[in-house]
């Protein structure tokens, strides 16, 4: 193993821990576990959920009572993720994990022979199915 690369693979994780994405990631993540009312509802969706694998699996349960429980979990899933903590949350890693997949995109196409200056991230909207020009390939 290549000594000099791991050095600086983590001095790159040491500036990647100052961007601003990773910082707002962070803070977001941090935020929602630290919201009691939101850690409450994400318990009782989980302990709703629970109840439902049990009367699946026990087989004695009728169909109204799964129905409710369905309805209940249904609910507090829409209230978690409605949160402004959930909201905040994933707005922040969505944005870490475009720089974090850009990092990726450049490092393995480095890897592949490819000068990483002129490595691209991805279109926004994707690959529009007709060539692989028009994202960079890879997906297919």
């Amino acid at each position: 193993m290549n000594n000099m690369i791991i050095t600086k693979t983590r001095e790159l994780a040491k500036l990647l821990q100052q961007d601003e994405s990773i910082v707002r990631l962070t803070a977001a993540q941090e935020a929602y576990v630290l919201n009691v009312e939101v850690q409450d509802m994400v318990d009782k969706f989980n302990m709703t959920r629970e109840k439902i694998n049990a009367a699946v699996a026990d087989g004695t349960s009728d169909e109204k009572e799964i129905d409710k429980l369905n309805e209940e979990l249904r609910n507090y899933y829409t209230w978690v993720m409605e949160s402004e903590s959930m909201i905040n949350f994933n707005s922040a890693k969505q944005d870490a994990d475009k720089l974090l997949g850009f990092m990726v995109k450049i490092l393995t196409e480095s890897a592949e022979g490819e000068d990483p200056d002129t490595i691209q991230p991805e279109n926004e909207g994707g690959c529009d199915g007709s060539s692989c020009s028009s994202c960079g390939g890879g997906c297919h």
